[in-house]
């Protein structure tokens, strides 16, 4: 089974160390793809994370420079004599790795499945934003976070959602197999939009946002969650951002310039402008939540007897959830 670990472009310069299931990681780029491996050196235990990648085809520890090929092999050994065969104790035994929608994904089992699900495709109609973040709190929470479409209004009012506008939420389409939970969920307030909330299990939520006249999809999130250890988790946020939604409709001439703005000669220095702003944006929320889930997976943690209480129509997917989370298994 895979799990998303890290975008793909952080580590194309450089190896970049990872926390993955209770393991300390290092995925780099070699010129056959992503390699991932235990993060220390068989030496002397040097973090490979520290180290160098040489023409794309092999990694070097930065203690002693021992070099590994992307099948473990350790290669070279400055310190023995020329010609001397180099012990099969000096190796390392990789990880099955892959990058698919440019994310570097992750198993610790020897011959894992992978299900490719097709969440977008690049083009020229929307902004994608990437934010990564350490999250001190555990992968079961931060899924049930995303599944969750009522804390919107009260720990992102006035970025995500308004106080103002908190009405009952109904769930007008349920669905549930082996590789998905799905939930579309409508506010009695007509002026808040639905929200469409998808998980493919056991690692990608995709939040949508529809126009509750039109249904016209308005914005979308998609986030990958791995798991640390209990008490913490990988948390790859992407924000899509469709270009139509930020130009405004109402005024002509404010509709073409803005036309001009995000597809003419100019589209790179507004794109990039974008991009700055908005992830200020994306800490923000983020920020936001990890305030509320860091006194969660406290009150879990010292209170070992505590349930939820789920009364909600809008706690449907958080119920399917923890039924199916009950019987999973990591590895």
């Amino acid at each position: 089974m895979y799990f998303p670990v890290a975008f793909e472009k952080d580590i194309l310069l450089s190896p970049k160390s990872i926390q993955f299931q209770q393991r300390n990681l290092v995925v780099w780029k070699s010129n056959k793809g992503v390699v991932c491996m235990p993060n220390k050196c068989p030496h002397r235990n040097a973090k490979l994370s520290e180290g160098r990648v040489i023409q794309n085809d092999r990694i070097e520890c930065p203690y002693h420079g021992w070099q590994f090929k992307p099948s473990g092999k350790c290669v070279k050994v400055p310190q023995l004599p020329k010609n001397t065969k180099i012990p099969m104790a000096c190796s390392l035994k990789p990880f099955p790795s892959k990058i698919y929608d440019d994310i570097v994904w992750v198993s610790l089992q020897n011959d894992p499945t992978f299900t490719e699900v097709e969440l977008f495709k690049n083009n020229d109609n929307y902004y994608v934003s990437d934010y990564y973040l350490k999250a001190p709190y555990s992968y079961e929470l931060q899924i049930e976070n995303l599944l969750d479409p009522a804390h919107l209004h009260f720990v992102h009012d006035g970025f995500q959602g308004n106080r103002q506008r908190v009405s009952p939420i109904q769930i007008k389409n349920f669905k549930e197999t082996d590789t998905l939970l799905y939930g579309y969920f409508e506010h009695d307030n007509k002026d808040t939009p639905d929200i469409e909330i998808s998980f493919y299990k056991p690692a990608v939520i995709i939040v949508s946002i529809y126009n509750k006249q039109s249904k016209n999809l308005l914005r979308k999130n998609v986030i990958y969650v791995s798991p640390i250890d209990a008490k913490s988790c990988n948390v790859l946020f992407r924000d899509v951002a469709f270009k139509d939604t930020l130009i405004p409709q109402e005024n002509p001439f404010i509709q073409f310039h803005s036309q001009m703005l995000l597809n003419g000669p100019a589209k790179d220095v507004v794109e990039e402008h974008y991009q700055f702003v908005n992830l200020q944006i994306i800490e923000k929320i983020m920020d936001q939540d990890l305030e509320v889930l860091k006194g969660q997976q406290e009150n879990i943690m010292n209170y070992k007897k505590s349930k939820y209480v789920l009364p909600a129509q809008c706690d449907r997917l958080i119920v399917a959830f923890r039924k199916w989370y009950s019987a999973f298994s990591l590895v």
